[in-house]
């Protein structure tokens, strides 16, 4: 078994990087704010970058998403398989048609 599936096996797994509640404004904060500990521990790569597919942004003050791809490409091992994102209880003005590619819910 490759090493690249390994290490996405872990992320299915793993719980989400949860940077809930801390006072967040701008996407590149990411980088110098720690995420809350959870009851289980987010693996990390060996060139240390974090092995999970979502990420919780939720009960913060951000008002747009600038740098958020090249954020998560500083932060994940796999970037493209971030598959659940909470942005809830933010500042956005709106949400870009892109960010909705696929769903088929209701946006208020």
């Amino acid at each position: 078994m490759s090493r690249r599936w390994d290490c996405c096996k872990i992320s299915l797994q793993a719980p989400p990087l949860d940077y809930s509640f801390r006072g967040i404004s701008f996407i590149q904060d990411l980088l110098t704010e720690k995420p809350r500990a959870g009851p289980k521990a987010i693996k990390r790569s060996p060139g240390g970058k974090l092995l999970t597919q979502a990420v919780r942004l939720n009960n913060n003050t951000i008002n747009e998403l600038t740098d958020f791809a090249a954020t998560m490409e500083q932060l994940l091992e796999y970037p493209e398989e971030l598959s659940w994102l909470d942005l809830s209880f933010n500042d956005l003005p709106t949400i870009d048609p892109v960010w909705l590619a696929g769903y088929r819910g209701r946006v208020d």
